[in-house]
């Protein structure tokens, strides 16, 4: 395991809770070295997290941070603890965490599509805008998926063949050396994902490197495309909390309302385990 596995953004979260948690240790034996770390210490510390009134998930995040460090050196994880594991578990059912963002669902997709010629992008920007969001649709990309991250997906991942988009995903969060392969079909209608992916590609080039890239074929970042992603929610008049996670959970709600089940859903965004029926807001499509 190497730190090559985790995206710049995790890295510098990791690297603050570890900090953090030293300094915890500290308090806890001042004057000597708090070392080796045992799991009454982890339990102390998630005691701590929770008098603070951080949330279940935050806390379990955290925990998570501190256990890759212990994997990282081969070292015994104190965390995988049976009691420390009761623990989180027991902390997430008292203090849930209710994620607020909302779903882009296919009528608001539909609608920003449409109206990205008014945002005052470039032609070049409009064409890749348009098809990093529909393509994020369809294949329930993650932000870090489509924009310059460790798991971003390059040109030579994604294959055209007659009406079909091959990607294949070499690595993704959680994948564990798994890859997985996805596949797109083009349809009728003017937000094809697929019709728009090769608009993009014919102005793009054949040359290797990041999917979606600028002309000079540097990676698109995560701040470029958030700020695109909200000059258009604002052009389409959106209110509420909307990221461009919400893209995913849009996918995932929209799979849900379509009738797919829980398998195929989970297989579809790549998720390890049931999580994805957080992204699930099948109530926000009567809204």
């Amino acid at each position: 395991m190497t730190l090559q596995c985790l995206a710049p953004k995790s890295l510098k979260s990791y690297n603050k809770t570890l900090n953090q948690f030293y300094a915890f240790l500290i308090t806890l034996h001042p004057g000597y070295n708090p070392f080796p770390v045992n799991s009454s210490h982890i339990s102390l510390y998630v005691t701590r997290l929770f008098n603070q009134g951080l949330a279940g998930s935050t806390i379990t995040s955290r925990m998570s941070a501190i256990s890759f460090a212990f994997k990282l050196f081969k070292k015994s994880d104190p965390v995988d603890d049976f009691g420390v594991k009761c623990l989180l578990k027991s902390i997430r059912k008292a203090r849930p965490q209710k994620d607020s963002r909302l779903p882009l669902l296919p009528a608001i997709l539909h609608d920003i599509l449409l109206k990205v010629p008014q945002l005052g992008f470039t032609y070049y920007d409009q064409i890749l805008f348009k098809s990093m969001l529909s393509l994020a649709f369809v294949a329930f990309l993650r932000p870090g998926e489509i924009t310059g991250d460790t798991h971003n997906l390059q040109k030579q991942d994604v294959m055209i063949f007659g009406t079909t988009v091959v990607i294949c995903f070499s690595h993704y969060k959680y994948s564990n050396g798994t890859p997985f392969t996805l596949y797109v079909e083009a349809t009728d209608s003017q937000f094809c994902p697929v019709k728009l992916l090769l608009e993009y590609l014919r102005l793009r080039g054949p040359c290797v490197g990041p999917l979606f890239c600028s002309l000079g074929g540097k990676p698109i970042s995560y701040c470029h495309f958030k700020n695109m992603f909200k000059s258009a929610l604002v052009r389409v008049g959106v209110r509420g909390q909307m990221s461009p996670h919400s893209i995913r959970i849009g996918a995932a709600t929209q799979a849900a309302a379509s009738g797919l089940s829980d398998c195929v859903i989970q297989q579809l965004g790549r998720w390890r385990s049931t999580a994805h029926r957080n992204y699930v807001r099948l109530p926000s499509l009567q809204v």
